[in-house]
């Protein structure tokens, strides 16, 4: 069952729960990894999964907040990723 939104539902809530998630992916898994930099994963490095011999890239999402503040009528917008 692959396409029918059940792989986002799950990753969100997990998104809901944490501000950091990290994974593994195999590199031939091009529709993963996709899908992964859609919901806003970055490749943080490439190695090999010892235990198959397969390429694989570390992934990392974190959580962004954005903060709000009033200065002289003027709206400023910080981002900061925790």
């Amino acid at each position: 069952m692959q396409s029918q939104g059940i792989g986002k539902i799950l990753l969100n809530d997990t998104k809901d729960k944490r501000n950091e998630l990290r994974l593994n992916v195999y590199r031939k898994n091009t529709r993963a990894i996709s899908f992964y930099k859609r919901e806003g994963f970055e490749i943080q490095s490439d190695g090999l999964d010892e235990a198959t011999g397969e390429k694989e890239y570390a992934m990392v999402w974190k959580k962004e907040f954005l903060l709000f503040s009033k200065c002289s009528n003027i709206q400023i917008v910080l981002r900061a990723i925790i």
